[in-house]
């Protein structure tokens, strides 16, 4: 079953598809999208007799088998733990997103992280995917509040739902911040788009851009938090208007497009790429603006490991690099985690379950037959970026969209001093990228036809 809530019903634009209860097609407002178009649900029963035919169903048993004998080897910290267990870290290290993206550090953020969570009783136990060995959801419930109060159904929040409903609205109250996400799980929310909204919105408001209409709409007020999602996924007068166009409308409505923490449209998840710096090059690139799946996080490349020898897999030699890199080397590593993350995108296979390269091909090979070459698995990939591509080209999306906000150029007002963006390294990452991905002047014509997309080739004619 895949559906929408309140909040695609009304056209909001941050609203997300829900699978069940729990499980959600978070980014993009694709909610918003089934909304217009008057679809409340798509609802599929599969039937035994008319499932396709595995090339080899042994080896995908196998697949499964390793993966659920080796997930405390290979990811034991999603397995114990998930997402949650990543505020406290990012905060001691001053680069938590706090106020809007304004700080790196916000006093009592520790309250938010999953310990903490496990301390008070709010999380109660871990859900998982249909079959799924790592078993990385939340599962929270509160009791005895009265206006907090949630129900474990909704599942629970992630890292994402932290940072972006806590930290950056800088509200450090956990029984506040596990409610709004549990709204937003409700409504068919996106947490990120609806988090760096409401920043954009309390910042505005401290600044006497914007009337909260008495809502006491400022950073650290958890009552205001959760009032204003309500207001947003019922579009409920001005404010719950401004708030359900998301933080580019919002900001751009008040004169102000620099409190706007987004790229092409879409809020900046939780990875600030005054930290993460090729991460924020990414952000800028990526057709679908900010998002960190489809995307390279500069932590995992900054010491020999796993996530080097994986990459190596696709033909080049490449070595650590520091987190704070912006050369060459590291946005060839971003061209390639790119073109990789859209090949396992098209497979339809999740980012957290520790699968090898090797055993992505594997399982293609087992379920369809198909044996394909590093070189082939990375053409898959770059086939999803090239053809996103061309659309945003064919509907207005320029290349001078490829840029993050201003803030990121500034250093923390509290926070890692050494976390800065060099505005012309960023600039140079960006233009290696495209000259990596033809995308200078368009795109090039001859990439199109040498992944067999010569169909395309006039597209913008």
């Amino acid at each position: 079953m895949a559906q929408i809530g309140l909040a695609g019903e009304n056209r909001v634009l941050t609203a997300n598809v829900i699978h069940d209860l729990a499980h959600f097609a978070g980014r993009g407002g694709l909610g918003a999208v089934m909304g217009a178009k008057r679809l409340k649900a798509v609802s599929a029963r599969a039937h035994k007799e008319t499932l396709p035919a595995y090339h080899d169903p042994g080896l995908l048993k196998e697949l499964a088998r390793r993966m659920a004998k080796e997930r405390m080897e290979r990811a034991a910290g999603l397995v114990t733990m998930g997402t949650v267990g990543t505020v406290k870290p990012f905060n001691l290290r001053g680069v938590l997103p706090s106020h809007n993206f304004l700080d790196g550090f916000l006093e009592g953020a520790e309250a938010l992280d999953g310990t903490s969570l496990d301390a008070l009783g709010i999380r109660i136990g871990r859900d998982t995917c249909y079959a799924c060995a790592i078993r990385c959801k939340q599962v929270v419930k509160i009791e005895g509040t009265g206006k907090y109060d949630v129900r474990p159904e909704y599942g629970g929040p992630e890292y994402e739902g932290l940072g972006a409903l806590g930290s950056t609205c800088g509200v450090t109250d956990p029984y506040a911040v596990t409610k709004a996400n549990t709204l937003c799980n409700q409504y068919g929310l996106d947490v990120i788009g609806v988090g760096v909204t409401i920043a954009c919105a309390m910042e505005a408001v401290e600044k006497g851009y914007l009337d909260d209409e008495g809502l006491g709409l400022r950073f650290g007020n958890g009552d205001a938090l959760v009032a204003a999602i309500e207001k947003l996924a019922r579009r409920e007068g001005r404010l719950g208007e401004l708030l359900a166009f998301g933080a580019k409308r919002l900001a751009e409505s008040l004169g102000h497009p620099e409190l706007a923490m987004h790229v092409k449209g879409q809020e900046v998840p939780m990875h600030d790429p005054r930290y993460k710096r090729a991460l924020g090059v990414g952000y800028a690139v990526s057709p679908t603006g900010a998002d960190h799946n489809h995307n390279l996080h500069d932590t995992a490349f900054a010491k020999e490991g796993r996530a080097l020898r994986e990459l190596r897999f696709y033909g080049e030699d490449f070595q650590p690099l520091p987190t704070e890199d912006l050369s060459e080397a590291k946005i060839r590593m971003l061209w390639t985690k790119t073109r990789e993350r859209g090949f396992v995108n098209s497979l339809v296979m999740c980012d957290f379950v520790p699968w090898t390269p090797e055993e992505w091909r594997e399982a293609l090979y087992a379920a369809t037959g198909w044996r394909l070459s590093p070189e082939e698995m990375l053409e898959v990939g770059e086939r999803t970026l090239q053809l996103t591509r061309l659309f945003n080209l064919r509907e207005g999306i320029s290349p001078e969209e490829d840029r993050l906000p201003e803030r990121f150029f500034q250093p923390f007002r509290k926070g890692n001093p050494e976390a800065r963006l060099d505005p012309e390294a960023f600039r140079e990452g960006v233009r290696a990228y495209r000259r990596l991905a033809g995308w200078e002047g368009g795109v090039d014509p001859e990439r199109l036809k040498a992944l067999g997309l010569e169909e395309f080739q006039n597209a913008l004619a």
